[in-house]
């Protein structure tokens, strides 16, 4: 029986990660800036997940550049995250790295441009992270609700595999 409590503790360990990475990794992320005045304007950084909406406003002319953040693990593998470099310091347009490096050079080109462009009237940079997550979340979450149910299934086919005899 501790068998089956430790596959059901493993289900519900995979089921929690996949719920953790949909809600945490699964953003919508939408910067969009304006020219008020010839260098001066405002932009709204609006970031989405399934725990709801955060709005931060930022004066564009506070805004010095976008770059793309990098992150490397100890394997050497690269994840990124495109951030502002403001007067009062980096804001970053995710609290997570992700791969895809030319998807985040592209916004920060976008940014940039914007910044270096004060008669572009606006800008609209639409990052979404949530296919991915979404579908990596379910993933998980799926496999271990297969295992979790299972481990309490094990139990009665046991029982009715012995109960069961063949016929003669």
């Amino acid at each position: 029986m501790l068998g089956c409590l430790g596959r059901a503790l493993f289900g519900l360990i995979f089921i929690a990660a996949g719920v953790l990475v949909a809600v945490f990794f699964g953003a919508h992320v939408i910067l969009t800036c304006e020219w008020i005045e010839p260098r001066s304007g405002r932009c709204e950084l609006v970031t989405e997940n399934l725990l709801g909406a955060n709005r931060r406003t930022i004066r564009a002319e506070d805004i010095r550049t976008a770059t793309v953040e990098v992150s490397e693990d100890s394997d050497g593998d690269d994840t990124y995250r495109v951030a502002l470099e403001t007067t009062q310091g980096v804001i970053p347009l995710t609290d997570f790295y992700s791969s895809g490096f030319s998807d985040k050079q592209r916004i920060t080109e976008q940014i940039n441009a914007f910044l270096a462009d004060g008669d572009a009237p606006t800008l609209i940079v639409d990052q979404d992270e949530r296919l991915f997550a979404y579908t990596f979340g379910a993933c998980f979450s799926v496999i271990g609700l297969i295992v979790w149910l299972t481990a309490f299934t094990a139990p009665f086919q046991r029982l009715l595999r012995g109960s069961v005899r063949p016929r003669a």
